[in-house]
């Protein structure tokens, strides 16, 4: 999961993932801490539940309330807005500064402007993309869960209950077409029931 939390304090209990490693489960943090607790299905629970919690509670009142569009439209407007000095910048750094070398000043600091927009958009997305995921599975974790079972095509590890946690380990494209896929077969298998009361 990516970081959605909104401030240092969010940051410091938001969980990004966990990686069991024998009897202790390793909690990580968006504050780049790692938490050890014991492992067990009751602790394993606790967490995943406060996972759950953490995509439900960012598009209700979190990052995504607002900040989405918001985060997205700045980002932009600062990237187009540096390229745009950049490409105007010529005429006015020869007549105002006279110099090469400060003319190279000026559209190097336009570029780093630039280049801090076009970070911030594809971060932005990147964020909102896994938080779409993490939402898109939670509303049809059943759906999921049922589709990929018998698919090794995911590395998902298999040997227990597939959870948030290893949603993680996948693209988006792949959560929406295994659930695309489930919602085709079970119309499939309506319409083909259907079909077979009428005989």
């Amino acid at each position: 999961m990516k970081d959605y939390s909104l401030n240092k304090e969010e940051a410091m209990t938001f969980i990004l993932n966990y990686n069991i490693e024998g009897d202790k489960i390793i909690i990580n943090l968006a504050s780049g801490n790692s938490y050890e607790v014991e492992n067990t299905s009751k602790n394993e629970k606790i967490i995943l539940e406060k996972m759950r919690n953490q995509v439900v509670e960012a598009g209700i009142n979190g990052y995504f309330k607002g900040n989405k569009a918001g985060v997205i439209c700045g980002s932009i407007l600062a990237a187009t807005g540096a390229l745009d000095i950049a490409v105007h910048a010529n005429s006015l750094a020869i007549e105002n500064f006279g110099s090469p070398l400060a003319y190279g000043a000026f559209i190097a600091l336009c570029s780093c402007g630039f280049g801090f927009g076009l970070y911030n958009v594809i971060s932005s997305q990147r964020i909102i993309n896994d938080y779409k995921k993490n939402k898109l599975f939670l509303d049809n974790e059943d759906l999921f869960i049922e589709e990929i079972k018998d698919d090794d095509d995911y590395n998902i590890r298999k040997e227990h209950a597939i959870t948030l946690n290893d949603v993680d380990k996948i693209s988006y494209k792949q959560v929406m077409s295994a659930i695309e896929k489930a919602k085709l077969d079970e119309c499939l298998d309506k319409t083909a029931k259907r079909l077979e009361r009428r005989k």
